[in-house]
């Protein structure tokens, strides 16, 4: 089974990459923000499926849209989720 829990997203520097000539990452220390982790009584086979990110140009928000995907017997079960990263 593929592990996609806790889902993170990280602030990067692009500049500080491309002055290291790309032998650094330019992530930004301090920056790591958890966006979505298994829940209390969430099933165990949980899944983030198709997750998709923008910048929302009126708010300079990212706006990540993914689908909480969970496995039963009878099929599958999930939610359609956008969150609202402020950076």
């Amino acid at each position: 089974m593929v592990e996609s829990l806790p889902y993170k997203v990280e602030y990067v520097d692009h500049a500080i990459r491309q002055r290291r000539n790309g032998t650094r990452s330019g992530r930004i220390r301090d920056s790591l923000i958890r966006v979505d982790d298994r829940q209390r009584g969430d099933d165990e086979i949980l899944m983030l499926y198709s997750l998709y990110a923008r910048e929302d140009r009126q708010t300079r928000q990212i706006a990540l849209h993914t689908t909480r995907l969970f496995a039963f017997k009878d099929g599958w079960v999930g939610d359609a989720i956008l969150y609202r990263i402020s950076m």
